[in-house]
C-alpha cells in the first residue's frame, strides 16, 4: 500500500482502516506503508475530542476504538484518554505498519501478547486503561522482527511464541538469572545475538550447524 491509494480512494480513516485486515507480525511488518509516513500527509483529521491531529494519529485512535470495541466491560477510556493512547503510540511507533495496528488489534484480543503486571505473567488485557493498553503496544512491538530478519540476514529470528518461563529464569548456557524487565528479558532471547559473547556465540553455532544438518 502507498499513500497515493489512501488519496485516490478519497479514504477517510474509517474506510481505510475497514480496508485493513490482521496478519502475523511478521507478514504485517512487511508492508512497506508505515504510519511515520501518514504523519506527514496533508490531510488533517478532526477527533471526536473536536482535536485536529494528523492522519496516522487518527488511524491509531480508530484502531484503538476497534480494540475497545471487542470488550463488552463497562468502564472503557473516553475519547480524549484514546486521543493521547493514539499520540503516544503514533511518536513512540512510527515503524509500525498500517498492517500492524488490526494486528496488535487482534492480539490483544487472542490474548497472544505477554506482558508483566505485579510481577507476573498477563496475557489477557485485563483492564482497559492507559498503562494497560501501551503496555501490551510496547510488548508488541519487542515481538516484531527486526530488519535484518526480514531480509534473512540473521539465521535466527524473532517469533511471535511468547518468552517461555525457562527463559524468564535463565540466560544462554543455563545459567540463571534474574531479569530486572520483561523487555530486557525479550531483547536478549528474541534479538540480535551477541557473537562476541562466548556462550551465546556457541547458541549461534550450534543453531547453524543443526540447520546445515537437516539441508544436507
Amino acid at each position: 500500500m502507498t499513500i497515493n491509494d489512501i488519496l485516490s480512494h478519497r479514504y477517510s480513516v474509517r474506510e481505510f482502516y475497514a480496508t485493513l485486515r490482521p496478519s502475523t507480525i511478521t507478514d504485517a511488518a512487511k508492508e512497506p506503508l508505515k504510519l511515520g509516513a501518514l504523519k506527514n500527509m496533508a490531510r488533517p483529521v478532526t477527533l471526536p475530542t473536536k482535536n485536529m491531529v494528523d492522519y496516522g494519529t487518527a488511524l491509531c485512535f480508530v484502531c484503538l476504538q476497534s480494540l475497545l470495541s471487542k470488550f463488552s466491560r463497562r468502564i472503557k477510556p473516553d475519547d480524549g484518554s484514546i486521543e493521547y493512547m493514539a499520540q503516544q503510540m503514533m511518536n513512540h511507533f512510527p515503524h509500525w505498519t498500517v498492517l500492524d495496528l488490526p494486528t496488535f488489534v487482534n492480539m490483544c484480543v487472542m490474548a497472544r501478547i505477554p506482558s508483566i503486571k505485579y510481577g507476573m505473567e498477563e496475557y489477557e488485557l485485563l483492564n482497559l486503561d492507559i498503562p494497560s493498553i501501551l503496555g501490551k503496544a510496547e510488548v508488541y512491538d519487542k515481538m516484531r522482527p527486526n530488519p535484518q530478519a526480514l531480509q534473512c540476514g540473521s539465521p535466527i529470528r524473532r517469533d511471535e511464541k511468547p518468552l517461555t518461563q525457562y527463559q524468564l529464569t535463565h540466560k544462554i548456557g543455563g545459567i540463571e538469572y534474574k531479569w530486572p524487565s520483561y523487555q530486557e528479558c525479550w531483547r536478549y532471547w528474541k534479538g540480535e545475538l551477541n557473537k562476541d559473547d562466548p556462550d551465546e556465540k556457541n547458541f549461534y553455532d550450534s543453531v547453524n550447524a543443526k540447520r546445515l544438518a537437516v539441508s544436507g
